[in-house]
């Protein structure tokens, strides 16, 4: 009752309580699972060297330049390494490991960039109200 957030059963979300059990099957299959699953014998150099990239490029530099960005920059211009990023992977596979480009792949990523670029161009403003609503007063917070 705790996790539904109703007293009695009559007022219990159907759906909740079966998402909550799947997750709860889920996770124990997994568990249960890995005991047998088959892994390699040791790391491969690539492996090694993957992981290290991870470690300091992805968590110590990428995270923390992510911090001073969020101290430093709008929220929204932060938020678009969200559409950069994968461009960026999809660009140096191609560079680094010879992964094939189709022109699908081309294209969305110039759209991405598109957008990101509207988004970085764009000037902060406020929203535009409902007909009849009163406007509302435009508020800029410095972190």
């Amino acid at each position: 009752m705790l996790l539904t957030g109703s007293v009695t059963f009559e007022d219990v979300d159907l759906a909740g309580v079966l998402v909550g059990i799947a997750a709860a099957i889920c996770w124990a299959a997994g568990s249960i699972y890995q005991r047998n699953a088959v892994r390699p014998e040791r790391f491969s150099s690539a492996s090694a060297i993957a992981l290290s990239y991870l470690i300091v490029v992805g968590s110590w530099i990428g995270f923390t330049s992510y911090l001073w960005l969020l101290r430093n920059a709008r929220t929204s211009l932060v938020a678009t390494y969200a559409y950069v990023t994968p461009v960026g992977a999809v660009v140096l596979g191609a560079l680094v490991l010879d992964e094939r480009l189709t022109a699908r792949t081309v294209l969305a990523g110039v759209v991405m960039l598109v957008g990101v670029g509207l988004i970085v161009t764009a000037r902060p403003g406020r929203a535009p109200s409902e007909p009849g609503e009163q406007p509302r007063p435009q508020i800029e917070a410095e972190l």
